[in-house]
């Protein structure tokens, strides 16, 4: 097996997503294309935010770290790795 095509940066990365119409995803200096969904995984994934919504009502302090909450789709996160 080869090595990786590219080592892109995560600036390289964030600079695309600025940009793009599309999604991806950054994984160890590569940028993959993510497949588009479908209007079932869409009303699916809306059913699901509004039922764990409903499900975490009771909302901490701000001054409280969230531990667990549902987001959209279109939100974008930064992995950092657990120390153990």
């Amino acid at each position: 097996m080869s090595g990786p095509l590219h080592r892109y940066t995560y600036a390289d990365y964030v600079a695309l997503e600025m940009i793009s119409t599309g999604k991806h995803e950054f994984l160890d200096g590569e940028i993959y294309a993510m497949a588009g969904g479908s209007e079932e995984h869409s009303a699916l994934a809306a059913v699901m935010v509004h039922g764990l919504g409903n499900a975490s009502a009771i909302v901490p302090a701000a001054s409280t770290p969230r531990t667990c909450g549902s987001m959209s789709n279109r939100l974008a996160l930064r992995r950092t790795p657990i120390a153990r």
